[in-house]
């Protein structure tokens, strides 16, 4: 299985690494990450030419915002930069994905935990709401693959555009 994602930098994701150790079962096999295309099947052997040669916009700067629930997970949404994910998105989908695939539609949004209950979910939205919004600038994309344990791993990254100005 395949994945695109942005990996935000480790200093940015310290206090959201804490967290997710706490209460996201897969901490373990996944650092904190946008995923951008959802978890994929790739048989053609032409999958990491078109990563490699894809040119996605001009970097940006994103803003994660404060937490919301997702069914039972809790997530960071974007608060700044969300359009320039989308597009991302959609240009990865484009290049990446079969042709009849259905391009994603959720926004992405790096999910923090998961929990049993209401309650337990709420005290965790209030924890976490109230550590600083987690920023930093995207420039790359990251192409994971994972093991057979079930463990995600950086393949290839694939460069965006300098910033105009």
């Amino acid at each position: 299985m395949f994945q695109v994602v942005v990996l935000p930098p480790a200093e940015a994701m310290r206090d959201v690494e804490e967290f997710r150790r706490l209460h996201d079962p897969a901490f373990h096999r996944v650092t904190a990450h946008l995923p951008l295309l959802p978890p994929f099947d790739a048989t053609d052997a032409a999958l990491l030419e078109r990563f490699d040669a894809f040119r996605g916009g001009a970097g940006f700067d994103v803003e994660l915002g404060p937490p919301t629930a997702v069914g039972r997970a809790l997530c960071l949404p974007a608060a700044r930069g969300d359009a320039e994910l989308r597009a991302l998105q959609s240009a990865l989908a484009a290049a990446l994905l079969p042709s009849p695939a259905e391009p994603p539609r959720a926004a992405p949004t790096l999910r923090v935990g998961l929990f049993g209950g209401d309650a337990e979910l709420e005290l965790a939205r209030r924890a976490l709401a109230t550590l600083p919004p987690p920023a930093f600038a995207v420039s790359e994309v990251a192409l994971l693959l994972e093991d057979v344990r079930g463990l995600w791993h950086e393949v290839r990254t694939s460069k965006l555009r300098a910033r105009a100005g």
